[in-house]
């Protein structure tokens, strides 16, 4: 059975742990709100401008895949991709997404028995491209030149696009509805790559049971996801001890929390080298790569 100053310093212990806790999750929280509240009317602003729908505008799902396997395709399109890659100016690891659209502009047909003296070319959506006349000594042939605008908007999840274009015949600009549009996201993380991360470890010990509180640096290695580490070897001290361990896993909540982006929670087991126990101990850090 456990003496009372055990107990006693156990619960000191824990309630130092549940006051850094309580500061780690106001800090959470109020950057959260800062945040939501920022963006909220940013939106209201936004929404409040202009808030009638585009029926030409196109929204598509971003679809995740390697670089690698991106490019690696044998058509056409692939071998396109890999000529801009190759004269693109900044190196392959800094590409985060390839988008490609598709547009089919449909001409008009008209039929008629006599040849007018002025007819205008247009696409179906109205856009002007040509335009014959008949002159006095002979005729005239003119093509019109088409300024084509494209607005593209990417979001974690989403894009969305926007296609105007702009003949010189009339400078009206005009929206087209894109037939496909093939949002793809590069996530290139190297499963095998060393890190160095530090923090702080809360540690509970089973026999006998107490509590502790040490600084900590663990070197991640293995990396399943971009967002989670697994079996990464930790050190930890403090002025009354010192362990040597490691953490099974550990997970990025700064990649779901605004303002957080790097912030690492892991849970492991250590044991205590100086002064020398028997028993591991039981440790949940929290810390932040470098």
């Amino acid at each position: 059975m456990s003496n009372p100053s055990t107990i006693s310093k156990l619960i000191q212990d824990f309630k130092g742990f549940l006051t850094i806790g309580i500061m780690i999750v106001l800090a959470f929280a109020g950057g959260f709100l800062l945040s939501d509240c920022s963006s909220q009317k940013q939106y209201d602003l936004l929404y409040g401008q202009n808030n009638s729908t585009i029926d030409e505008l196109t929204i598509t799902k971003n679809k995740v895949q390697s670089l690698g396997r991106i490019i690696s395709g044998k058509d056409e399109e692939a071998e396109t991709l890999r000529e801009i890659i190759r004269s693109y100016e900044n190196r392959p690891a800094e590409i985060e997404y390839v988008v490609r659209t598709e547009t089919v502009f449909v001409g008009n047909t008209e039929e008629t028995r006599e040849l007018p003296n002025d007819y205008l070319f247009t696409f179906q959506n109205g856009l002007p491209v040509s335009q014959f006349k008949v002159l006095e000594e002979g005729y005239s042939f003119t093509t019109f030149s088409v300024d084509f605008d494209t607005t593209v908007v990417i979001s974690e999840d989403d894009t969305a696009v926007l296609l105007e274009a702009t003949s010189n015949f009339d400078d009206i600009p005009r929206r087209i509805e894109l037939t496909e549009v093939n949002v793809q996201r590069v996530r290139e993380h190297k499963v095998v790559e060393l890190q160095v991360q530090f923090g702080i470890t809360p540690s509970i010990n089973t026999k006998p049971i107490s509590g502790d509180l040490s600084a900590s640096i663990s070197m991640p290695w293995l990396h399943p996801r971009d967002d989670l580490d697994v079996l990464s070897p930790r050190i930890s001290a403090n002025s009354n001890s010192f362990r040597i361990g490691g953490d099974f896993a550990s997970y990025n909540l700064g990649s779901k929390i605004p303002v957080f982006t790097d912030l690492w929670v892991g849970v492991g087991m250590s044991a205590t080298l100086a002064p020398l126990r028997e028993h591991p101990s039981i440790d949940f850090t929290i810390g932040s790569k470098f």
